[in-house]
């Protein structure tokens, strides 16, 4: 939806029961799960006007207010699992953890924390922190199971394997990420 964030405006949707005036310097918190990819139209480039989007919405927050952003990550485990597919029109909208961090500083926000939404931003139930001490006590309390099979200690080896920091940033399920904005 345009939501028209220019100066104090009127804010009209079908969410909120009437019409809310907004001020600059209210939020301390805006939640964006989903949002970003949405950022402009379809006969512009996603890119500049997704940056464009952030940047008006950085006037909004409190001084040490957060903006909340959760996303798909374009390389993820259930893109490369096929369990989600991307279409070539939606891979332009979504970003790798790099692509979101330099859009995010662009835009002029830094990331304060990232976290992976291990089924997905839609599903925000689990969030791991993109911290090796995390994920690896993740990895051993969510997805190892005991067992004296060869197989099971190969399986737990694999899991043990991949539970690095590295490998969840670049093929991590979605992201969500906790933004302040840099002061100049």
């Amino acid at each position: 939806r345009d939501i028209g964030v220019t100066g104090s405006s009127d804010v009209c949707s079908s969410d909120l029961p009437a019409r809310t005036r907004l001020y600059p310097g209210q939020f301390d918190a805006i939640i964006l799960n989903g949002v970003c990819k949405l950022a402009g139209s379809f006969d512009s480039p996603v890119y500049p006007a997704q940056v464009h989007f952030l940047e008006t919405l950085r006037p909004w927050l409190a001084p040490q207010g957060i903006l909340s952003v959760a996303g798909e990550n374009r390389l993820g485990w259930p893109v490369l699992l096929r369990r989600r597919r991307l279409e070539a029109e939606h891979r332009i909208l979504t970003h790798s953890h790099r692509g979101y961090q330099r859009l995010f500083a662009e835009a002029g926000f830094a990331v304060r924390s990232t976290h992976i939404a291990v089924y997905g931003y839609e599903q925000p139930t689990e969030l791991v922190p993109l911290h090796q001490a995390a994920i690896s006590l993740y990895t051993r309390n969510r997805w190892m199971r005991a067992g004296t099979e060869l197989r099971q200690h190969f399986d737990n080896g694999v899991k043990r394997l991949l539970a690095r920091e590295f490998f969840w940033r670049v093929f991590g399920s979605d992201f969500a990420f906790i933004l302040e904005a840099r002061r100049a």
